[in-house]
């Protein structure tokens, strides 16, 4: 990953507006069914494409749900808005510490 894409993702990181504008541009998209949360079925095809444009393996069915299940705080077994925010801060963290998929 280039220092400048790095740099772009921590500018993201260091406003919370900025982050939450990206946070829901990505929420809509997975939203497929309007619901207005992110379910483990959504949130399978979220990693599926992540991993796959970042070139890594795609974890398990079994480990995605277990990474669905440390972000869903409510246990209603979806991300709301709120919970998919905190998703996406962890996932740019990953990706500029180089610990995403380990």
């Amino acid at each position: 990953m280039s220092q400048t894409f790095k740099q772009k993702i921590q500018s993201i990181l260091d406003d919370e507006d900025r982050l939450q504008e990206v946070s829901d541009k990505s929420f809509k998209k997975y939203d497929v069914d309007g619901s207005g949360y992110i379910e483990f079925k959504e949130y399978r095809k979220i990693i599926a494409e992540l991993y796959n444009k970042l070139g890594q393996k795609t974890p398990k069915k079994a480990e995605i749900d277990e990474m669905i299940e440390d972000l869903d705080r409510d246990g209603d077994h979806k991300l709301d808005s709120d919970e998919f925010k905190e998703h996406t801060r962890s996932l740019l963290y990953s990706m500029i510490n180089g610990t995403l998929g380990f």
